[in-house]
């Protein structure tokens, strides 16, 4: 069985206040793997910054989502079928991605906030030649801390010794973000979270981003 080269994509919104999710698997192998096959689709997003994550898990029937429900650290499931916006799957860019924080009636996410985000993508096939393939990829959430640091640099004062310590602080603060942004392309997340710690840390300046 020719095993698929699974892969995703994560884009974070303008209004910096969710994140959708889309399948961009070019092959699936072919065979016993197909987008036709799949029958469940499991999608972990797991904020490594506070160490929550929830879960939405899809029953799929022939390219058609037939179920779905959500659930935060393992807790009880709840159905969100009837207020997806399609039931068609894959997801595809720009044609029906996964909104990761839409909003439910009875599910809330965890609040969207700057943090190292892991999101899992696990498709199945629990039936005949069963299969199951995951892919993870890691995202940073950085709204509040970009706003700050941009504070930060624009409050400086131009007459002021370079070594001060507003402009050591604004210094070390993007320094940080951008170890934290390397770390998270390399998958590194342990090393993510504390550079994105560190740099929230030379930002507790009451900045007001």
């Amino acid at each position: 069985m020719a095993r698929p080269t699974l892969t995703i994509e994560v884009t974070q919104n303008e209004a910096c206040d969710t994140m959708t999710l889309a399948d961009t698997t070019a092959d699936y192998g072919g065979g016993t793997v197909t987008t036709a096959s799949v029958q469940e689709v499991v999608v972990v997003v797991n904020n490594k910054s506070t160490g929550t994550y929830f879960t939405y898990t899809f029953t799929v029937s022939s390219n058609v989502i037939t179920a779905a429900t959500a659930s935060i650290d393992g807790g009880t499931a709840v159905s969100i079928l009837s207020e997806l916006s399609t039931t068609a799957w894959p997801f595809i860019t720009d044609v029906n991605e996964l909104d990761l924080w839409a909003t439910y009636t009875d599910f809330t996410q965890p609040e969207f906030a700057d943090a190292v985000i892991q999101i899992e993508y696990t498709i199945t096939r629990t039936t005949a030649t069963a299969y199951s393939y995951t892919t993870s990829k890691c995202e940073m959430v950085t709204c509040e801390i970009c706003c700050c640091i941009s504070k930060m640099f624009a409050e400086l004062d131009p007459t002021c010794a370079c070594g001060s310590k507003a402009t050591q602080n604004a210094i070390n603060a993007d320094t940080m973000l951008q170890v934290a942004f390397a770390a998270a392309d390399m998958g590194d997340v342990t090393k993510a979270v504390e550079a994105l710690t560190k740099a929230q840390f030379y930002c507790d300046c009451g900045c007001g981003c």
